[in-house]
């Protein structure tokens, strides 16, 4: 079945992601008993506003969430509006007992359930720390090999390349692992743009996003959904942008601009011109 705007299920009417989340400079190196902040996104995928939407970070061995985690704090973040994406940080207070060594910050949204979302997963996030040790935490073992993601397509139904604001568009992306290394995660945002810069941009819209699990190599991904064109899109020309791995999560890549693709749109008032169903081209470097 279809998805709805901005990604969500029809069978579900709440629906959250917590797009990132790392500690500010410096603050990878504690002590028991300190403050650190940590920086994060959250995206509201609903169709609708949430209102007091709660968050709670915890103390963790692991960059996993279960009961041997140590609670530190909790808040609830102000009302996020439909498709909002919300900057935000935090404060948070470490243990005053705590034995030195390496250890995650992992940050949950909703942890009591109380929303009704088609995917719990993508709200827990994990950042890593060192306390008591007064060094960077140690090195995860990186693999050994090449690292490189490909956006191969990215496609618009025919009818839709003329779309006129607030009009529902049916696209879709393929994406492939050519490197020589799996890959357990890979986020990929489909993106309405004026530009094709590499990265995500201000003005940057995004219209949906997906997280592959356990891409293997060679192996490629696709999805295809319907968005929907905000309902304020001056008319004129536009992109519609596949954007693999686009807070570049993954480290080592060996070529980040063959991440990206182009479709170039127009819309226009009525959604009566314009568009040609002919990718355009690759990320361009600032």
């Amino acid at each position: 079945m279809l998805a709805s705007a901005a990604g969500v299920s029809q069978d579900y009417d709440q629906e959250v992601r917590l797009q990132y989340l790392f500690l500010e400079d410096g603050d990878e190196i504690a002590a028991a008993g300190d403050r650190v902040t940590v920086e994060y996104q959250v995206w509201n995928r609903s169709l609708e506003e949430i209102e007091d939407l709660p968050i709670a970070f915890y103390l963790s061995t692991d960059n996993d969430w279960d009961d041997e985690d140590i609670f530190l704090e909790s808040e609830e973040l102000s009302d996020i509006d439909s498709g909002d994406l919300e900057d935000e940080s935090e404060e948070i207070p470490l243990p005053d007992q705590v034995t030195p060594g390496d250890y995650y910050i992992v940050a949950v949204l909703d942890p009591n359930y109380t929303l009704n979302e088609a995917d719990i997963f993508d709200n827990v996030k994990a950042a890593r720390l060192s306390i008591g040790t007064g060094v960077p935490p140690a090195d995860t073992e990186e693999p050994s090999g090449t690292i490189n993601l490909r956006a191969d397509d990215v496609d618009v139904e025919t009818e839709d390349l003329n779309p006129a604001p607030g009009n529902e568009v049916t696209a879709g992306y393929e994406v492939a692992n050519a490197g020589t290394v799996d890959l357990p995660e890979v986020v990929v945002g489909i993106y309405l743009t004026e530009t094709t810069l590499a990265g995500v941009r201000p003005g940057d819209v995004l219209l949906a996003q997906k997280t592959h699990f356990n891409v293997d190599v060679s192996e490629s991904v696709g999805y295809f959904q319907q968005v929907v064109i905000p309902t304020d899109t001056e008319p004129g020309d536009y992109y519609i942008a596949v954007k693999a791995d686009p807070y570049e999560d993954i480290d080592g890549e060996t070529d980040e601009f063959d991440n990206y693709l182009f479709l170039p749109i127009t819309v226009s008032a009525d959604g009566s011109t314009g568009g040609d169903d002919q990718l355009c081209c690759l990320a361009d470097d600032d």
